[in-house]
Order: structure tokens, then sequence, then C-alpha cells
């Protein structure tokens, strides 16, 4: 989904830890992005490649510095006079492990942190942190007293999406924030994040390594390989190209890997296939025929 004007615009960006020391590290060469309202995207590249100092730019957490612009709701990151903080609550970012997000003592509490510093009124606060713990799957009445910290792996992580939520961004970008999840935990927290994007309209950033999940999550995806964009497009039209893909030291997911089989061994499939689903009708139209 690309209508209208994009939201948020990287474009030539770059940026370098530690400039001018002795461990200067050049992170960002050239990274050249769009995220359109309603969509979810993806971005995907090996460790290091500089996809978490790219989302860092989206809210402020790393401003422009040096050549390229970031342009988010209108507003130019460089400028030293922006609303950061009005950034921040449109904008919301989830880390690889959010779980070590987490510092009150109390479930709600923890949840309620933003809301209270948007200096939201007490009944605002209820209403938000009651809706994002919900909408999470922590029931409020059942989890609101938990200590955060008796929580599960699992339960952790919801938590501290559940904080983010109750910012009510526009955007929430998820940084690696299936990482480390048993596969039910992972398949939760999918689904959670699906849920947010059809129900409440939310525009999705999701950075993973796991080519499974993005096929059945995002619309669009970018590569960032080396600091820099390599490769941008419809998802099923970027897993159509294994090769370039490895080239980057990357993979497709497993449907893509045997369609493309198929198609090695002569038979009539279709090997952009993401998911399931699409792989099921084309083998029936084998077997049909």
């Amino acid at each position: 989904m690309t209508v209208g004007e994009p939201i948020i615009t990287v474009n030539d960006l770059r940026h370098t830890y530690l400039r001018g020391s002795p461990l200067e590290v050049e992170a960002l060469k050239g990274v050249n992005l769009e995220v359109y309202r309603g969509e979810a995207l993806g971005i995907i590249g090996r460790t290091g490649a500089g996809k978490s100092t790219t989302v860092q730019h989206f809210n402020g957490l790393i401003r422009p510095r040096e050549k390229g612009k970031v342009i988010v709701f209108g507003q130019d990151m460089a400028d030293p006079n922006i609303d950061v903080r009005g950034i921040r609550q449109k904008v919301g970012l989830v880390f690889q492990y959010p779980e070590a997000q987490l510092f009150e003592r109390l479930v709600g509490d923890d949840v309620a942190f933003g809301p209270r510093k948007m200096g939201l009124s007490q009944a605002e606060i209820s209403e938000r942190v009651r809706w994002a713990m919900n909408s999470v799957g922590l029931p409020f009445e059942e989890f609101k007293d938990r200590f955060t910290f008796s929580l599960s792996g699992g339960e952790m992580r919801k938590a501290a999406i559940a904080g983010v939520l109750a910012l009510r961004p526009e955007v929430m970008v998820l940084d690696e924030s299936t990482s480390g999840l048993d596969p039910r935990g992972r398949k939760d927290v999918l689904s959670l994040i699906r849920k947010g994007h059809d129900e409440e309209n939310l525009t999705i950033v999701f950075i993973s390594t796991n080519m499974d999940d993005l096929a059945t999550l995002v619309d669009r995806i970018y590569v960032i390989h080396d600091g820099r964009t390599v490769l941008s497009g419809a998802t099923r039209e970027v897993f159509a190209q294994p090769e370039v893909l490895r080239g980057y030291g990357l993979g497709v997911p497993q449907i893509t890997e045997v369609m493309h089989g198929l198609k090695g061994r002569g038979l009539p499939v279709d090997e952009r296939c993401v998911s399931v689903s699409q792989a099921e009708e084309q083998v029936w139209k084998i077997l049909s025929s």
C-alpha cells in the first residue's frame, strides 16, 4: 500500500559512530527508503548492515548530522528546533529485546509511564493502559498489579509492546522484536502486530531476519547491505530473487525455496509464492491439469 505522500522519507542518509576517534565506524553510507501511511513495511539485512541505525532516526534517537535527510510527518529531523517529543508520540520504537525497557515494579505502572509523561489526565491514562494491555493479550484486571519481572519472557515482550501502544502512535517500528522467543511466543507477538495493523490502522515497520515472518506480515521490503539500500520492492518480487539475496547473505521463506526447487525441475509453478496458501494453489493447478 503506497497511497499518497510518504509519512517518513529517508534520502541518502549517512551516519558515522564515534566520528574523529580511533573507533570511528561508518554505519550508514547512503540509505534511501519511504514509509507510507497504513502499510506494513519490512527491512532486512545482515547483522551490522545498518538497519537499527536507520530506524533510530525515525523518532529522533539519532539525529541526522552528516549528509542525507530524514523527513518524518513533514518535519526535518535535522532541525534543532523540531518537536522531538511530538515525533516520539507518533513513532513508537520497540527494540530487539523490549523487555529491557521495563523498569516499573508493577505491569500497569510500566504501561502507564509514557502516557503519564504526556501529561494526560488520570482517566485518559487508565483508558489507554486498559486498552493497550487488553490489545496485547494481557487482560488489564488480571495483569495490572502483577510484578513486572515475574512475567514470562513472552508476557514481558507483550508488556513492553503495550507500553508503546499506550502512546497511541501512528507508526510502530519493531526492531527484531520476535527475536529470542519460543515458537508460541513469536506467533503471539506476530498476531498482535497484525491486529494492530489490520484493526487499528497502525503503520508497521518490521525488521527481522526471519524471512517466513516477513512473508506473512509485510507488503514491501527494503534490503540494506553495508550501510546502503541495495534492493526494494513488493514482498513477492524481492523474495523472487533468491540468488541476489544470497549475495547479500540473506535467505528466502521456506515456501519460496520449495517453489524455486519445483520450478528448477521443470514444473510450471510461480516461484514468487511466499505463503502456504499461495503454494497450495500452485500445486493444486498442477495436479488438476
